[in-house]
């Protein structure tokens, strides 16, 4: 399984919210994983990143090809504690969420 790596920075648009850019950038890892590729976000330079933007990549990946890719075929590189904190929390809702489902 080959790995392709996105800058987050690169599918924001000052014009646009946050959740926006994240919908763009959720696409684009479902493209790549749909081609059975290993993907890599890197946050630096991101800022304003919310738990809703991690909602949007999370589910969008959860719903396409299963909670599992959310371990195994998607990291991410985080340019602070804090957008790692925000994410640890969105994951975890989100795991709490499926198991109840």
């Amino acid at each position: 399984m080959n790995e392709v790596a996105f800058q987050a920075a690169d599918f924001t648009d000052p014009d646009e919210n946050m959740v926006q850019s994240a919908e763009r950038l959720a696409s684009a890892i479902l493209d790549k994983l749909a081609d059975q590729e290993k993907v890599i976000v890197s946050l630096r330079g991101m800022r304003g990143v919310s738990s809703s933007y991690f909602n949007v990549l999370l589910r969008s990946v959860a719903t396409s090809f299963g909670a599992a890719a959310l371990k195994d075929r998607i990291s991410f590189l985080f340019d602070s504690f804090a957008q790692e904190l925000v994410y640890e929390r969105s994951l975890k809702s989100f795991s709490e969420e499926d198991a109840v489902a």
